[in-house]
């Protein structure tokens, strides 16, 4: 398994309870750091390595699994990024993909209310004086047509948001995303039954379709095309 885009490691050690073989990649040196000795605290004997947030140090067909893991809004440049990603993962791999959505009202990196719908010399200006960060510009939130297409030109995709959610009790999403989960959750497992019948289903679709791109964010899984 490959964390791309690590931070200081925390999924690592905890990917690597389940999967031994795991390790990290970061282009920040100081979240490198941290994750270093963490894990030397933690007796986790994982690699985290330094890269220049382009290429792969890997040969190609190295990985069976590839997590992005909230890295697709802060990656410079997220075509090469998924081109990359495609390149180190095996044919029958797969990539692990999550991201929040611009149009969500309360951005969720800073909290501010419609923070990501400003262009971005607002946006720099509105999180200096809340005091949250000295620019926002580095962060570029994706709507779920542009994620889709972004993931849809290296890879065969699955959306599993939604299957996420309305097992949230199981997936346990309730503790990390607050009540909202289980109103939605409880919403999809309402309005499944629509799909059986031929004109009720394309009231279902219409609904998922706006849920989708009103969601806080969303996960895809998505296996190469070689």
């Amino acid at each position: 398994v490959l964390d791309y885009g690590c931070g200081i490691g925390f999924n690592i050690y905890y990917f690597a309870k389940v999967f031994p073989n795991t390790q990290g990649i970061d282009n920040d040196k100081e979240s490198i750091n941290i994750a270093r000795k963490q894990f030397k605290k933690l007796g986790c004997n994982k690699k985290v390595l330094y890269y220049n947030g382009k290429i792969l140090p890997f040969k190609k067909n190295t990985f069976d699994i590839v997590v992005l893991n909230d890295v697709w809004e802060h990656a410079e440049n997220p075509r090469l990024t998924l081109k990359e990603c495609s390149r180190v993962l095996k044919p029958e791999g797969i990539l692990f993909v999550n991201s929040p959505n611009k149009l969500w009202p309360i951005e969720t990196h800073y909290k501010l209310p419609f923070l990501s719908y400003l262009p971005a010399p607002l946006a720099n200006w509105y999180v200096k004086i809340m005091g949250r960060a000295d620019r926002y510009d580095d962060i570029h939130l994706p709507t779920y047509g542009v994620l889709k297409k972004s993931l849809e030109e290296f890879f065969k995709i699955r959306d599993i948001s939604f299957d996420l959610i309305k097992d949230y009790r199981k997936n346990r999403m309730q503790e990390e995303r607050g009540t909202l989960v289980p109103i939605l959750g409880t919403f999809l497992q309402t309005i499944e039954p629509l799909q059986k019948t031929p004109i009720l289903s394309i009231l279902y679709i219409a609904l998922i379709e706006l849920l989708n791109r009103l969601s806080t964010g969303w996960v895809f899984i998505g296996w190469p095309k070689k």
